[in-house]
């Protein structure tokens, strides 16, 4: 464990892999979403809406 991980500043490796789900609306376009999310610093996992 290195020296910046023992400080651990404001908890911010704890935060850092915390799983978030986001519906998208549909009417929207993939791309805006997209870039919006991953300059966010976000990972897209992309499942199928079960409908119905």
């Amino acid at each position: 464990m290195g020296y910046a991980d023992a400080l651990d500043l404001v908890g911010k490796n704890q935060r850092q892999r915390k799983v978030r789900e986001i519906r998208q609306d549909t009417r929207e376009q993939d791309a805006v979403t997209s870039n919006l999310l991953t300059g966010m610093g976000y990972t897209i996992d992309r499942h199928a809406m079960l409908i119905g």
